[in-house]
């Protein structure tokens, strides 16, 4: 058996891992690449091999196991790959690269059923997890498409929320919702029904990506918590779970002040109003999805706002020209509050509210409390209706 080797920081392969491969259709020196997928720093690269005669060798040491992609440039696929859970032993893969997936999925932290992985215990259990959730992922993506597809054809209109027909939404969203209750349950069930480990604490990160509640991701860090040995995705996750908890459901109101576009200095507070839901709405110039909801959000807020629906939007813009200039493009000034410091996601309020991507909207209710930080599309119409009544 022919291999083309690297070995990273001079570690021998006693003391690491090696991974042998066989990759079916990939061209005689096509590059394959290994890096870290769990936690991205901007210098994720483990390092590259080269395949010969479709095989390859790969060594190194992790610290702790550690979520990877293998990335395959050449073949059937130029680019594709998909990604596993890799410890310190001796594993083997074997996968065609028509398998593989597109590197755009692979790249998410995807993973093709179709590779066979062997040699990681770690990786056994992550496939046990993330085939099943899958189950779900595959269930609500067709669902969506699938609806959205059915509306093209019957109503013929495009993809903006303010055309979508509300019944139409309200039926998508309610199912999407049950769907993805499941899929919750089965990961807190997936984290609480195993031994804290690597792959545990990775797959409570991505839980607390879900809209998960104060008290469940307090279950998610006891559990977590209880182990003595934490390598560096336990500890990933307890501090990613310390953030996730100021804002998820349930949590309190978090004042700030920001300023409004002539200057003037304003706390969030100001804007409560007894009996009232306040909803936060993060967004930016440059934030094309942002700007699209708009529509929708002004017709809502036209519906509900004298029933007891009040919005804040939050800039995380850095400039006040771009800023100003969105906000008289898309018809907003005045309508409701606007505020920012000017400070991107370098603010104090984007890491309080854990403000990852936007648009994030964040809807509290009349004491301060996190109803939803799902206030989109649909969603906000099946939530106003059930505080407010079918307008």
């Amino acid at each position: 058996m022919a291999f083309t080797a690297i070995t990273l920081f001079g570690y021998k392969n006693e003391e690491g891992f090696t991974i042998r491969g066989k990759i079916t259709g990939a061209k005689e020196g096509s590059k394959i690449i290994f890096s870290y997928a769990d936690i991205r720093s901007g210098n994720d690269q483990l390092g590259t091999v080269l395949v010969k005669n479709g095989e390859f060798e790969f060594k190194g040491k992790l610290a702790s196991p550690r979520l990877l992609s293998m990335n395959v440039r050449g073949g059937a696929k130029s680019n594709a790959g998909t990604c596993f859970f890799a410890e310190n032993t001796d594993m083997t893969i074997e996968a065609s690269v028509d398998d593989l997936l597109d590197w755009s999925q692979a790249m998410g932290t995807g993973s093709s059923d179709k590779v066979n992985i062997t040699g990681s215990k770690s990786q056994d259990l992550y496939n046990e997890f993330y085939q099943k959730a899958e189950v779900f992922n595959k269930q609500i993506s067709t669902l969506s498409h699938d609806n959205i597809i059915e509306l093209y054809k019957e109503k013929g209109m495009g993809r903006a929320e303010a055309t979508m027909p509300p019944e139409f939404g309200l039926g998508m969203s309610k199912k999407i919702d049950a769907l993805a209750k499941e899929k919750k349950t089965f990961e807190m069930n997936f984290v609480l029904n195993n031994k804290p480990s690597e792959v545990i604490s990775y797959i409570a990160i991505r839980t607390c990506y879900e809209n998960v509640s104060v008290s469940e991701i307090d279950q998610l860090v006891k559990h977590i918590a209880s182990s003595t040995e934490k390598g560096l995705l336990a500890n990933q996750f307890l501090q990613s779970a310390a953030k996730a908890r100021m804002s998820a459901i349930g949590a309190s109101f978090m004042d700030y002040t920001l300023q409004d576009p002539q200057g003037n200095s304003h706390k969030l507070s100001d804007y409560r109003k007894k009996g009232h839901y306040l909803l936060l709405e993060f967004w930016a110039s440059w934030c094309g999805h942002c700007r699209a909801s708009f529509p929708h959000l002004k017709t809502c807020y036209e519906k509900y706002h004298a029933k007891g629906f009040d919005v804040v939007a939050i800039s995380l813009d850095s400039k006040t020209e771009l800023w100003n200039e969105a906000m008289q493009t898309d018809g907003v000034t005045g309508l409701w509050p606007q505020l920012s410091d000017l400070k991107a996601y370098q603010g104090e309020i984007p890491k309080a509210y854990n403000i990852n991507g936007l648009p994030t909207s964040i809807l509290l209710d009349p004491d301060g409390k996190v109803v939803t930080r799902n206030m989109r599309g649909a969603w906000m119409e099946n939530i106003l209706i059930n505080k407010f009544g079918n307008q």
